[in-house]
């Protein structure tokens, strides 16, 4: 796999949401203006668009594109100036077991407890 040879800076978009309903409905001016916080990794920035992803894997593929209309931005806040985008990890397969002595184990998850309204995490 190649390396990733650019500097993914990870940062924070503050921008005003934009609102669309479908059908027939009644305009309320009085209803709120929505201000969003979009996270990830700074693919790029265009004269239209500030582009975000949550993942990448070099040379050219991106998982979660976001692309966020520039007019729209308030801020954007550095988290991180350098994200690391992966890093590879040897696996020895264990042949009796079918897993890899690098990686725990896997379990399922808890069954939720009564009264509980989802799964508990181990």
């Amino acid at each position: 796999m190649e390396k990733c040879k650019e500097k993914h800076p990870l940062v924070c978009v503050e921008w005003v949401d934009a609102d669309q309903q479908s059908g027939w409905s009644e305009y309320d001016p009085k209803e709120p203006v929505w201000i969003m916080y979009t996270y990830g990794l700074l693919v790029d920035k265009t004269k239209h668009w500030i582009v975000l992803a949550d993942t990448h894997l070099p040379p050219d593929s991106w998982g979660g594109i976001n692309k966020i209309p520039r007019r729209s931005v308030k801020k954007i806040e550095s988290i991180l100036r350098s994200a690391t985008c992966y890093r590879e990890l040897s696996v020895v397969r264990d042949k009796n077991i079918g897993g890899s002595s690098d990686e725990p184990p896997v379990e399922p998850p808890v069954e939720p407890s009564k009264g509980s309204k989802g799964f508990v995490a181990p």
